[in-house]
């Protein structure tokens, strides 16, 4: 060996990179990390430990009266094809004493009408008066509306006629409507008598409580024979709203 000691390199010495302080301040926030984590935690399983409940309940209740249903005493829903009486063991007609008949009751009688009814008969209910007429003069009254009066009223018209006019009059009304006249050969030779040729409409306001219809003869004129003018009431002509006829008959001018 030299006369020189060896000396060994100076080591640095390693500053810790946290400190004590810095340590428990980490170890105190992950413990209330941990605790708001639990919290929520119990709160998600909450409502599933609810349904559980309720999904168990139920399977007890279905258990215990499964036997209650399958009794003869409580018959099983109907079946759908069973097309009956839409009921399968309940019968929902009842059953007649053995000394009864399959005749109608009396009261059902009563239902069916001795007359053909409105579709035959001239239009009543909301008509105060419908006539049929030659012509018709107009007035005003003072609230504005219009009243209409028959001129010739008259159930038999001329072939040379230039029109036949329905005039009417209604009962006070708070809404406004319609009223449709059909025009139909009921027996004139040549012209099918289910089928009309004409029609008008008129329509009435609030104020008005009368009103007429302006009936035209076909494209080849009138033809002597008889006729009829079927009344409707509303915004389409169809068995619903029909409320009457009005028959007339044209004679050769």
């Amino acid at each position: 060996m030299n006369g020189k000691t060896q000396t060994s390199p100076t080591r640095l010495r390693e500053e810790p990179r946290f400190s004590t302080r810095q340590v428990l301040r980490m170890l105190n926030g992950w413990h209330q990390i941990r605790k708001i984590l639990f919290f929520k935690r119990d709160l998600w399983l909450l409502p599933t430990s609810l349904t559980s409940l309720l999904a168990l309940t139920l399977l007890v209740f279905c258990l215990g009266t499964g036997g209650v249903l399958a009794n003869e005493d409580h018959p099983l829903p109907f079946d759908p094809k069973d097309m009956r009486h839409g009921f399968s063991k309940f019968d929902s007609i009842p059953v007649l004493p053995p000394d009864s008949t399959s005749d109608s009751a009396p009261y059902q009688e009563t239902l069916v009408p001795d007359s053909p009814g409105p579709a035959d008969e001239s239009p009543k209910g909301l008509f105060l008066n419908v006539t049929l007429a030659e012509g018709f003069e107009e007035d005003l009254e003072f609230r504005r509306a219009h009243l209409y009066y028959a001129i010739r009223p008259t159930e038999s018209f001329q072939t040379d006629a230039l029109a036949v006019f329905v005039v009417f009059r209604v009962h006070k009304h708070y809404a406004p409507y319609q009223i449709i006249g059909r025009l139909y050969p009921d027996q004139v030779d040549g012209l099918p008598a289910d089928q009309w040729f004409e029609e008008d409409t008129v329509y009435l306001a609030l104020e008005d409580e009368s009103g007429y219809l302006k009936l035209f003869p076909p494209s080849a004129g009138w033809k002597p024979g008889k006729y009829r003018v079927e009344i409707y009431v509303g915004y389409e002509a169809n068995p619903v709203t029909h409320m009457g006829t009005m028959r007339f008959t044209m004679a050769q001018g």
